[in-house]
């Protein structure tokens, strides 16, 4: 914040918190969204603005790869600005069928939950009661 105010004093700060970067997000303001945070570049993305995300770790480096999310490794600080002043499109690949069968998988259990081990039997194997640990619904 200091940092930043010493680069610009004039600049402005949005409040850190999930409904002022929609209500920012969702304004008239003609605006790009060029930054390091991962989850506000895709909240970006949601309202359906251009977005950077500079990669400083794997996570968004690997996601990059992935889903042909926008991201500008931070190795590549020269390519924001090109990327800025050029015209490019998102094309965001999202894998339905993984995400599908992953989700799938919680459904599954709760149609057929796991029955939790008979504390006597737990009790042989551990030496001792886990009575306290296991609910039984």
């Amino acid at each position: 914040y200091e940092y930043a105010r010493k680069l610009n004093p004039d600049i402005n700060f949005i409040p850190p918190s999930i409904k002022s970067l929609d209500s920012f997000l969702s304004s008239t303001r003609s605006l790009d969204y060029v930054g390091t945070r991962l989850h506000a570049g895709i909240r970006a993305l949601q309202h359906r603005r251009r977005s950077i995300i500079i990669g400083v770790d794997n996570r968004a480096l690997e996601m990059a790869k992935d889903f042909n999310l926008p991201v500008v490794n931070r190795e590549e600080i020269n390519a924001i600005e090109e990327r800025i002043t050029g015209s490019w499109s998102t094309d965001i690949k999202l894998p339905h069928d993984e995400i599908k069968k992953w989700s799938n998988q919680f459904s599954n259990l709760l149609r057929n939950p796991v029955t939790p081990p008979d504390p006597s039997l737990l009790k042989k194997i551990f030496g001792r009661s886990l009575r306290k640990f296991i609910t039984r619904s």
